[in-house]
């Protein structure tokens, strides 16, 4: 049996008062969502990973 981490990443980021969704953030020069797929990547029980994001910018 597999391991699959479902990361929800679909929000449009309204409560952050910024003109992109959260997710998309740069923080050091790499978006917030990236750091959270790079833990993911790196936990030895996870096999793979589902991203659910917005199909685009509004």
């Amino acid at each position: 049996m597999k391991n699959i981490a479902l990361l929800t990443a679909a929000g449009i980021g309204s409560r952050t008062g910024q003109d992109i969704p959260k997710q998309f953030i740069h923080i050091d020069n790499k978006p917030i969502i990236i750091y959270t797929l790079e833990a993911f990547q790196k936990h030895p029980s996870i096999d793979e990973i589902v991203v659910v994001c917005l199909d685009r910018l509004a």
